[in-house]
């Protein structure tokens, strides 16, 4: 029962004892039995009163309590998100790093792949090189021209000995200022100047 009606219960039980003392002044019995209840009711009322205030105050102690496990939740529920961004910055930073990796690698892997075809073209060549240096060598032998390789690519340089008349022909061509043709005629014209050679 709540404390509003326990005292609707005490005003009625004093305005019935005000009520019967003043009606039966000689009943002095049963005024004191309404007495009795009366002051009864009021102890037990406080009783009541003190065990809500006690309640009360645990009720308020619990809510503090709640209160403040709220706040620790909601602190640590803040701090788990904030080490969720930095693990998910993290993550997309490693994701990155592995999607690099992974363009490196497979950048490597075609690398290797055109260094095994270049490999395994090469190593044909080399078992054609030697017979290369033996026709070479002839060619150089029976010509006597002699060629210099250090030049760059876009230009024919070198010379061509007479041995018979103690002579060496220089010769620099550049490729783009002259034909094939023209620089293969140049060059057997100095092999064969005076048609010795032939």
């Amino acid at each position: 029962m709540d404390l509003k009606h326990h005292l609707n219960v005490l005003d009625q039980m004093s305005n019935q004892l005000m009520s019967q003392a003043r009606s039966s002044t000689n009943d002095r019995a049963e005024f004191n039995a309404t007495r009795d209840t009366f002051f009864h009711a009021i102890e037990s009322a406080q009783q009541r009163k003190q065990t809500l205030k006690e309640n009360i105050r645990e009720l308020l102690s619990v809510e503090e309590n709640v209160l403040a496990q709220l706040d620790d939740l909601r602190s640590q529920t803040t701090q788990l998100l904030s080490e969720l961004a930095a693990v998910e910055e993290n993550k997309s930073e490693l994701e990155k790093e592995i999607e690099c990796l992974t363009s490196n690698i497979k950048y490597k892997k075609e690398q290797e792949s055109l260094l095994n075809d270049k490999f395994a073209s090469s190593t044909n060549t080399m078992k054609d090189f030697p017979e290369f240096i033996n026709v070479y060598n002839l060619y150089s032998n029976l010509s006597n021209v002699r060629w210099d390789h250090s030049t760059p690519e876009d230009t024919v340089k070198g010379f061509v000995l007479r041995p018979d008349k103690k002579e060496v022909i220089p010769f620099k061509l550049v490729k783009k200022s002259h034909t094939k043709f023209f620089i293969t005629n140049f060059l057997w014209e100095q092999i064969g100047a005076d048609n010795d050679f032939l």
